[in-house]
C-alpha cells in the first residue's frame, strides 16, 4: 500500500524472482479510496483530492506529536496529542466546512494555509479550528483559494494521547468576492432621516 497525490503520475512496478527464475504470476493494481496512509506529516499527509471527502474509521494513534501546542500557529492545548494531517489544494476558490467526529477524548480540528509549524514556504495562518470533549467538531465555513494547498490537522487535548475519527469535508459553494476590501458591496448613499430600509446576509463563506 502507498499513499500518492493528486496529480496524475506514471507508477513504474518491477516484478523479478530469485536468481531470476523465470515463472508465472499474477498482479493486480487498485485504487481503495480509502486515503487511511500518510496522514504522519505535511510531508507524508493524507491527500484530499475532491470533494465531498468522507473517511470513517481513522485514528491519531501512530501518527506522532509532530506539531503540538507550542509550535503550531493556532496554540491551542487541543493540539498535545498525536496529530494527523490532511492535505487539500482546490482548482477552485471555494467555501468549505470541515467535520470531525470522534468517540475519544476532547478532539480538535484545525486548518492552515501552510504547514502547522511554518516550517513550510511563506508564513503560516491558522484559518480556523473547533474544539469539542467529544463527539462532532465543526469549522462552519472557511474560504480556501484555488492552488493553494491547505493543512487540515485533527488532534487532541490529552499530552500524547489518541483518538479515533471519521472527518468529513465539503464544499458550501464558490467563496463570496465581497469578503474584502477590494470587493465589498455597496451600500450606496445614506439619505438624512430616511427610514432604515435593512437588508440581510450571512458571513458564511
Amino acid at each position: 500500500d502507498i499513499a500518492r497525490p493528486c496529480a496524475a503520475e506514471t507508477l513504474y512496478v518491477r516484478v523479478t524472482g530469485d536468481a531470476d527464475a523465470a515463472g508465472k504470476f499474477r498482479i493486480c493494481v487498485m485504487d481503495n479510496g480509502s486515503g487511511v496512509l500518510g496522514g504522519n506529516t505535511c510531508n507524508s499527509p493524507t491527500y484530499i483530492c475532491s470533494l465531498p471527502y468522507n473517511q470513517t474509521g481513522l485514528t491519531t494513534l501512530g501518527a506522532g506529536n509532530d506539531y503540538d501546542s507550542t509550535n503550531t500557529v493556532c496554540h491551542s492545548l487541543y493540539a498535545r496529542g498525536e496529530d494527523y494531517i490532511f492535505a487539500y489544494t482546490p482548482t477552485v476558490s471555494q467555501c468549505v466546512s470541515i467535520a470531525v467526529t470522534s468517540t475519544g477524548t476532547n478532539p480538535g480540528v484545525f486548518i492552515y494555509n501552510n504547514c502547522p509549524d511554518s516550517s513550510g514556504t511563506g508564513p503560516t495562518y491558522c484559518l480556523g479550528s473547533a474544539e469539542g470533549v467529544t463527539g462532532t467538531v465543526t469549522i462552519n465555513s472557511v474560504t480556501l483559494l484555488a492552488g493553494t494547498t491547505y493543512y487540515i490537522m485533527v488532534d487532541n487535548q490529552i499530552a500524547g494521547g489518541n483518538i479515533p475519527f471519521d472527518i468529513s469535508v465539503t464544499s458550501l459553494g464558490t467563496a463570496n468576492t465581497y469578503d474584502n476590501c477590494a470587493t465589498p458591496i455597496s451600500l450606496g448613499s445614506i439619505g438624512s432621516n430616511v427610514t432604515c430600509s435593512y437588508a440581510t446576509f450571512t458571513t458564511e463563506c
